[in-house]
């Protein structure tokens, strides 16, 4: 492996070799089942640390991906009980399966107000004998859901001839981040998923009405982005420190705005720079960026693509077998 090869590829390729394996195993009768999304996902987390690159890479498109601690078997049981929630399956039986697994020493914790059990709750805070039960490393999952992006929202991108090794654009960040620019951040990943929601939503509105078009879709989608696309990809942990690091960013960002971007930022770590840009503007969006990288003297290619539908998949394809059926 070349030394200079970043964490996120070394992930997702050995992920990828591993579902592969996995899948070819299962074609060939040794394995009952393929990997699972949620095993692929928490592999490839486990790998590079985060789900950054991991969760889209896997599953395509946009993704809001996080880590968390399962909840335990009985407490979902006793709150789907408390609440009359209805349930496909048999509440006693579920109750009697989770007690069998507590018994067997698995991390199930007792039902609330039940002290006979013997079994402590993995979950955090949780007091028990006088010790703060906290859940094992092992016990963390990871878990990924797809945000819905408009059809006619396209990607324009500038990617520089000259590349950056992300462990330099790491260096410049610091160590700590204030509460204050933390809530920021946090404020905008909520008003993106909104936004995405939003646009989404008022495009089938749009075209399913009475009269409705594409044409009249895409004006829905390109008036809610509008209003809240740039606000929600604000960012203050990461692009204001890697600026120094890429020049160009700031001039191609006021290039690409006033050409009709709704968004605008630093790909990643960078040196690229991604704009989402409705479809019947990237022409003027792409045009814009060639026109700045002249001015800032950066090499590069501008790309129009479309987000991903879907993630990595395994594509069938056939071949000549041999004598042994291989």
């Amino acid at each position: 492996m070349h030394d200079r090869e970043s964490s996120a590829k070394v992930g997702e390729r050995d992920v990828a070799f591993f579902a592969m394996e996995g899948e070819w195993l299962h074609q060939a009768g040794l394995a009952v089942e393929v990997c699972d999304e949620n095993f692929l996902l928490k592999t490839a987390c486990d790998l590079e640390g985060h789900a950054d690159n991991a969760a889209a890479a896997l599953f395509g498109g946009l993704q809001l991906a996080l880590k968390y601690v399962p909840r335990d078997p009985m407490t979902v049981l006793a709150t789907i009980e408390k609440t009359h929630y209805p349930t496909p399956f048999d509440i006693k039986k579920a109750k009697e399966a989770a007690a069998a697994v507590a018994a067997a020493g698995g991390a199930v914790s007792p039902l609330p107000g039940d002290e006979k059990s013997p079994v402590p709750s993995p979950r955090p805070g949780a007091k028990h004998g006088g010790k703060v039960m906290k859940p094992k490393t092992g016990d963390d999952a990871w878990m990924a859901r797809g945000v819905p992006i408009p059809d006619n929202l396209k990607c324009v991108l500038f990617v520089p001839d000259e590349g950056m090794e992300t462990s330099k654009a790491r260096e410049v960040l610091p160590k700590t981040v204030s509460l204050a620019d933390a809530v920021f951040n946090s404020a905008r990943t909520a008003l993106l998923v909104y936004a995405m929601n939003t646009a989404a939503a008022a495009a089938v509105v749009a075209e399913a009405g009475e009269g409705g078009t594409p044409a009249k879709a895409a004006e829905a989608v390109e008036d809610v982005l509008y209003r809240l696309l740039q606000d929600a990809m604000d960012d203050r942990l990461h692009q204001r420190f890697r600026a120094k690091l890429n020049p160009h960013l700031e001039p191609m960002k006021d290039a690409a705005q006033r050409a009709g971007a709704l968004g605008v930022c630093l790909s990643g770590a960078g040196p690229a720079v991604l704009a989402f840009v409705m479809e019947h503007h990237c022409g003027e969006v792409a045009e814009a960026l060639n026109t700045a990288a002249a001015e800032c003297k950066k090499k590069g290619k501008v790309l129009v693509v479309a987000p991903a539908a879907g993630g990595a998949h395994t594509v069938p394809f056939a071949q000549e077998r041999d004598d042994d059926g291989w």
